[in-house]
């Protein structure tokens, strides 16, 4: 991605236009979790970048199934060795790429829409090895299809905790 300006004044503004994105993020994430949960924060993101790329629809019971995948994945030991600045790293690189693709989105020319969308998709599998067209949603939560050489989060529950769904910005 191009630096989208070298001026220092111009770097600040574009700095405070996503900080201006985040804060109504942060404060819905809070609501659905208080300890900015990474989970939840990759949840919205996958759930919005899916929607924003696609143009589909994930439904409540999908949102709340992935929650619960996130959760369980969360959980495992290997995920539970992370220091709670990586945790908060993984939070806040969801975070931040989710308000820079919508400000991105909504700065964009008309005819730039499909290239923002594009970069989206390109990001998501630069985080995460996932491609935007092997993701399927349902009531079992994220799936990916056998082509994929990520793994999909685990199925099983992770906790009793029900939590309001992400809220998703941008469609």
């Amino acid at each position: 991605m191009q630096v989208l300006s070298q001026k220092a004044d111009e770097k600040k503004a574009y700095g405070d236009a996503i900080l201006e994105v985040v804060r109504p993020i942060e404060t819905e994430l809070k609501k659905v979790s208080k300890d900015s949960d990474a989970a939840v924060a990759l949840a919205l993101y996958l759930v919005s970048t899916y929607q924003l790329v696609s143009g589909k629809e994930v439904s409540e019971t999908a949102s709340d199934a992935l929650l619960r995948q996130l959760e369980a994945l969360f959980a495992t030991p290997e995920l539970r060795k992370l220091t709670d600045r990586e945790k908060q790293q993984s939070y806040e690189i969801f975070l931040y790429t989710l308000a820079l693709d919508g400000l991105l989105l909504e700065i964009a020319e008309p005819n730039q829409k499909q290239d923002v969308k594009d970069l989206a998709a390109q990001k998501l599998e630069g985080l995460l090895g996932i491609k935007l067209s092997e993701m399927q949603f349902s009531e079992k939560g994220l799936t990916l299809s056998s082509s994929s050489s990520a793994p999909a989060p685990s199925s099983s529950p992770a906790s009793a905790l029900a939590r309001p769904r992400p809220r998703v910005l941008w469609r």
